[in-house]
């Protein structure tokens, strides 16, 4: 049971991902070629879209991991994609708070 719940988390992720990416990129190319305003492409890149990418990214790519590893390498590597999930979403929130 949980692991349809965790499935069906994964592929929304991934869903979700597709127009983040895309958002992404057009706010990039938006704030040096400037096919609409600069400053609301710097604030759609900058603020407002790294954190939800970030997680959607992190939630998807650790659980199609941990799908893939744990046939081949036992429960134990729940516990290290939790503790290395854990580090990078500090990492993240550190490194984004303090600029």
């Amino acid at each position: 049971m949980l692991n349809r719940v965790l499935i069906k988390i994964a592929k929304y992720t991934g869903y979700i991902l597709i127009p983040l990416f895309l958002l992404y990129f057009l706010s990039g190319y938006a704030m040096t070629k400037g096919i609409f305003h600069k400053r609301t492409a710097k604030l759609i890149h900058d603020n407002l879209l790294p954190i939800p990418t970030f997680l959607c990214f992190l939630l998807h790519t650790f659980l199609y991991l941990r799908f893939n590893f744990r046939a081949k390498l036992g429960k134990w590597i729940d516990y290290l994609f939790l503790l290395l999930g854990a580090v990078l979403l500090f990492g993240f929130f550190w490194f984004f708070l303090s600029s």
